[in-house]
This record gives structure tokens, sequence and C-alpha cells, in this order.
């Protein structure tokens, strides 16, 4: 079967979970049979990021289109891409179109009509909100939690299914340097305790980038050596520096503050996961790193986080491993509390995360999602020109409702 992936989504220096997880379930699928191609909108900074599509053997259509907002404007891009897909799916002879975030999902619905093409949708993540997608193209997500929410919603009767897919993560890279036997009797050295976070680093973020400075404050007020690796890029990076500087020249001989960057290679990822005593952050990444082995923690929204243990993996993974299970937990535990308990019961903790191991192989590998991707496509069909006419309408009203609600509340 010949599958083209559709970003909507231009690829930058600081990207969404969302283009690893089409590389890695893209590579997959070319590995059931399937020629995999890939049309990427690219952005400024973006040329390192794209490069990971080609090296797992995807076929590339690049898109330099720029962000228009007005009405012709966004009549022109509505057309550009409507005629650019057309021959993207000619030249790679699409049979299945898969939008992997619906910012295209409009031209890509035209083009499958016209081309009688079949057409899949992907909403990877984030809370549930309503966006009027249309009802005839079955839409895959990432998580239990947007499950329910889509099935829930009156307005989405009549869909034509929606599947959960969870299996995302390449495990043929992100995977343990050690057998569970091998780590048995391997005893944490707090001189080489390493805290990692990944992370963008932009205003969104500061509540956990302020935890992170705090919980090395703490380590260092409690004698406690350790060294705080941060990767990530963002509008924060030259406050982010500044601070690390400050803390360094305060605690360096305790406790190190090291900033790696924005990591673009997976290699280099998961090697820093596979070196680290514990990771500290959400989504892709923390999944990413429970296949390296490596303790996770889940951050949540006010300053808490939670340990990824065998006992609690499921309602994790449920929220998307988000931390939005967090918001209403009775057993809120600061993140310094979550971490200094896993220093001082590093052991058992490790050997917890190499527990999650099968459930990771089971559930999260990218192999196991692009099974489940070929029974969605096989399911799909081709859009009517009814069915298209009536997504229009319903677009055109819902976009007015949301207009008229954002004049009343001004």
């Amino acid at each position: 079967m010949n599958v083209l992936l559709v970003f909507g989504q231009a690829i930058g220096v600081a990207s969404g979970g969302h283009f690893k997880s089409g590389k890695s379930i893209g590579a997959e699928l070319g590995k059931l049979g399937n020629a995999v191609s890939v049309f990427l909108p690219v952005a400024q900074g973006g040329a390192a990021r794209f490069d990971m599509f080609r090296m797992v053997g995807l076929r590339l259509f690049l898109s330099r289109e720029k962000a228009r907002k007005t009405f012709f404007g966004k009549l022109y891009a509505l057309a550009a891409n409507v005629i650019r897909l057309f021959f993207v799916t000619l030249q790679c002879r699409a049979q299945v179109m898969h939008d992997q975030d619906g910012l295209l999902i409009r031209p890509v619905c035209w083009v499958a009509f016209l081309l009688r093409r079949r057409v899949v949708l992907t909403i990877a993540g984030g809370e549930y909100k309503y966006q009027c997608l249309p009802r005839f193209v079955p839409l895959v997500v990432y998580s239990e939690e947007l499950l329910a929410a889509y099935r829930d919603d009156r307005r989405y009767q009549g869909h034509v299914g929606v599947h959960y897919v969870r299996g995302r993560i390449d495990t043929t890279c992100f995977r343990p340097n050690r057998s569970p036997r091998e780590m048995s009797g391997l005893k944490n050295s707090p001189d080489d305790f390493i805290v990692f976070m990944a992370i963008r680093l932009s205003a969104d973020k500061e509540r956990w980038l302020n935890s992170f400075f705090t919980i090395a404050a703490q380590f260092a007020a409690n004698g406690r050596s350790a060294r705080f690796l941060l990767a990530g890029g963002g509008a924060l990076e030259q406050e982010i520096k500044s601070r690390a500087v400050i803390f360094n020249d305060r605690f360096g001989s305790v406790v190190k503050i090291e900033l790696l960057g924005v990591i673009t290679k997976d290699d280099v990822m998961s090697d820093w996961m596979r070196r680290s005593s514990v990771f500290m952050g959400n989504g892709r990444s923390a999944m990413e790193a429970m296949a390296c082995g490596t303790p996770v923690v889940i951050l949540g929204e006010s300053g808490n986080g939670e340990r990824v243990s065998p006992a609690v993996i499921k309602n994790i993974a449920f929220w998307n491993f988000s931390g939005r299970h967090l918001r209403d937990s009775e057993n809120e535990l600061s993140l310094e509390h979550v971490i200094a308990e896993l220093f001082d019961q590093y052991e058992q903790c490790r050997q917890d995360a190499f527990r999650l191991l099968d459930y990771v192989e089971r559930e999260l590998s990218a192999g196991v999602g692009a099974e489940a991707l070929c029974e969605v496509y096989e399911k799909a069909s081709v859009p009517s020109l009814h069915d298209l006419l009536v997504w229009e309408r319903e677009r055109k009203r819902f976009r007015h409702r949301e207009d008229a609600c954002m004049k009343s509340s001004r």
C-alpha cells in the first residue's frame, strides 16, 4: 500500500512530538511492505529536523508556504495546498492520505475526492477541543482520554470510527543498555546521580523550569551531589542560561546545572536518557525515557509530580503521559519530594523502571502502532461530494458561532 503522511504544522527548531511519531510509525509501515511518503512544510531552522524522515527511508516532499492571515491570503493558501497535494499524491501514487495533525484536512479531503483516495486523520494529543472534524474520515487518537472525549461528544454521532493507536516509540533506538539481570546488583552512587529534563524553553513551561531549579537548589542545600541536565530551546533560552550561570556560581561544587541545547538526533537523546538516573518530563519524551529503562517522573501542572511505576502506569497512560491526571489528585506530592524519594530508594525505582519494559514493547512500540494503522487504512473510504458539501456547511456554521462567541467575550 502507498501511504502519504501529511503534516500541516511547519517543522522548525523546536517542534511537536507528532513529527517523531510520524517518522517512527512511517519507518515501521515501510518494514511491513508499504511505500511511505511525507508531505512536510518547513520553517526557518527546520533543515536539521526534516532529515530524520530521510534517514529512515521515507520519501520527502517539502513545502515552504508562508502563513497568511487575510481572507484572500487564506483562500490562496487553500488553493495552493490543494494543487500541491494533488500533484504530490499523483507522484507518490498514494492510495491513502493520512493527515497527521488536522491542519490540512480540508485540502486533503478535496484532493482525496478528486483522485479517489482514502483519508485518515490523526489527532495526536492535547486536551479535547471540538474542531468540527469530518465525520466521514476515520480518526486516530493516541490516548484513551481523547478516545473517550470523542465518543462522548454527541456532535460526532454518526462518525465512521475513532481508533485508539498508542504505539509510536522507536524501541530499536530507545532501549536500555543493560538487561534487568545486569542491573539487579547495581547500586546508584550519589556522585553520579543525574537528573535529566527535556522541555521546550517557553513561557507555558515556566512552572516546570522553576521546579527544575528548585529541586537542584534543594539537593545542594541537603549536600546531595548531582548533575542536572536540561535539553531544549525556545524563547526563554537566554534567561535560563543566565539562571544556570548564577546557580553554578553559588552551588557548582555540589550540584551543577548543564544546558544541552536542542537535541535533534534520537541516538543522542536516547544516550542521555540511558546515562541519566531519572528523567523528568511529559508526553512522548517520557515514553522514550521509559523505553530506555530510566525511572521517569511525570510533571503535574502545579509543581507536583508522580513517578511512573507498574502500579500507576494505566492511569498515567490514559492521560497520554501529560500529567493532567494530577490536577485533582488526592496524593499531591511536590516534585521536590518525588525526586528526593527516588534518590533515597533508587535501586527499587530502577527495578520498577525495568518492569515496565514489557509494557513499553507491548503497548508503546511503533511496530505495534503501524500494525494497528494498517487495519485503519483498510477500513478507510473515499470522500463523496455530498459528504464534503455537508461538512463545508457545518464548518461555516461552526466558524460563525466561534466568531460570535469571541465578539461577545470582548
